[in-house]
């Protein structure tokens, strides 16, 4: 028997060819079966720009990018305040307008063309939504030329997001005053000329609102002149020429002239004499009339005078109107007094009256009264 015995050389080489055997194996599977695929890289994403921390504009815009490293990304989705996603394509910004007040979040992520997704980036901010300032509107109130001395003005006003404090409202650029609550306010005795009157609101965070203002001119109103008779006849007088006296005040100008008027006929310009004296009326019952005129034209009241005028006596009762002629007078009856006798004839070339009456015959001295009984 032959025993044969290996050397350590030889054992070293047949390990060797092993190695070598196994490893050619393994090429030849790889090469008939194909190499292991690398794994999918995801794609990232990094913010550039948005909002963060406390803000106070109502809308934001987000930016970022993406990069896929062994593909391409196929999508970018955002979600606001932990929301549904929403597809945003391919684009790398967005814009946020409208949110309400208080925290929000916005994130982002991208997906790639194998389906996988990047990272998420997210903004946290705060929208601390700016107060409103309050707002008043013109409800009534004067414009333009006026000529009352006294007037109210109204208004109307609002606080999107607060509430009313108190409205202020000043004259002609003057101090502010308060007026409470009050929509309204009246102004009174201002003086004549240009004016204004503005109102604005105060809220509960000390904003003001708009100024709202009204402008007018006050032209006041002319005030009459005013007559008042000092003294003159009234009633029944026997005198032939009278004075009447009189005085006139104008509260806001001056007098430019008085007129006077006899018997309701024109009237007559008498300068600025405060009297005047009538002659040689007639006898019976007159009137006298006196007014004013002021330097804008206008008249004052009417001061009158009214009284009878008689030489003779003056008789109460009745009146017959006697007229012109020749007629017979005295007793023609049998029953009258002396001196009715005898019966004569009597011719008048004027009318006159003649009272009517008893009463009338034991006043008068009339030849023939008691034919008229």
């Amino acid at each position: 028997m032959k025993i044969h015995l290996f050397s350590k050389t030889e054992k070293g080489g047949e390990e060797m060819k092993k190695v070598i055997l196994i490893l050619i194996v393994i090429g030849l599977l790889l090469v008939l079966t194909g190499c292991p695929p690398n794994p999918n890289k995801p794609p990232t994403v990094t913010k550039l720009s948005g909002p963060e921390g406390t803000i106070d504009q109502i809308n934001s815009t987000f930016s970022w990018s993406g990069n896929d490293p062994d593909g391409s990304i196929s999508k970018y989705e955002y979600r606001k305040d932990g929301g549904a996603w929403t597809n945003h394509a391919l684009n790398t910004s967005h814009n946020w307008s409208g949110y309400t007040g208080g925290a929000h979040t916005f994130e982002v992520r991208a997906q790639d063309n194998e389906g996988a997704y990047s990272n998420t980036v997210i903004w946290e901010f705060n929208y601390d939504k700016p107060n409103e300032p309050p707002v008043v509107e013109k409800v009534s109130g004067p414009e333009g030329e006026i000529d009352q001395s006294s007037s109210t003005f109204t208004w109307t006003g609002d606080d999107p997001d607060g509430e009313i404090e108190k409205y202020e409202y000043r004259k002609d650029g003057g101090a502010w005053t308060s007026n409470g609550l009050n929509t309204n306010y009246t102004w009174n005795d201002y003086t004549e000329g240009a004016h204004t009157f503005e109102v604005r609101a105060q809220d509960n965070e000390g904003a003001y609102s708009n100024t709202v203002i009204w402008e007018f001119n006050y032209d006041k109103p002319n005030e009459l002149p005013v007559v008042a008779k000092v003294s003159g006849p009234e009633g029944e007088i026997d005198q032939s020429s009278s004075t009447f006296t009189w005085s006139g005040n104008d509260p806001d100008g001056t007098i430019a002239k008085y007129e006077y008027r006899k018997d309701g006929g024109a009237w007559t310009n008498n300068g600025l004499n405060t009297n005047y004296i009538w002659n040689d009326y007639a006898e019976g019952i007159h009137t006298f009339e006196v007014r004013a005129q002021d330097n804008e034209g206008a008249y004052s009241n009417i001061i009158s005078w009214s009284f009878t005028y008689s030489t003779g006596t003056i008789v109460v009762g009745e009146m017959v109107l006697v007229e012109g002629g020749t007629f017979m007078m005295g007793d023609t009856w049998g029953d009258g007094f002396n001196t009715e006798l005898p019966v004569h004839e009597v011719t008048l070339t004027y009318d006159f009256w003649l009272g009517k009456g008893t009463e009338a015959c034991n006043k008068c001295d009339l030849v023939g009264c008691h034919s008229l009984l």
